[in-house]
């Protein structure tokens, strides 16, 4: 059996649209763990696309997560680049999209 890495998805957009992510199950070695909503997603929305995600509501949920590796940070504005160097802080790797 391989092991899954695991990842947050901290969703920033004000469009009310959730970033697409490729199909999950297709992709080889990745697991979607957790997901915050600081843009204005709902998080019915959120849950519809990737019902396996857990959906939290704070960003230490996916920070003091020891099981994620990699942090999506989607449509950041200039406030929430801090989090960012948060994230890299925590020990992850970080992919802004």
């Amino acid at each position: 059996m391989k092991t899954l890495k695991k990842f947050g998805l901290v969703e920033c957009g004000t469009q009310g649209k959730l970033f697409r992510l490729p199909d999950l199950s297709k992709q080889e070695g990745y697991e979607l763990k957790k997901i915050l909503l600081q843009g204005d997603v709902s998080a019915d929305t959120a849950k519809m696309e990737y019902p396996q995600a857990e959906i939290v509501a704070d960003k230490q949920a996916i920070l003091q997560d020891q099981s994620i590796e990699l942090v999506i940070v989607s449509s950041p504005g200039d406030d929430d680049m801090s989090l960012v160097g948060e994230v890299l802080k925590a020990g992850k790797h970080v992919r802004i999209v």
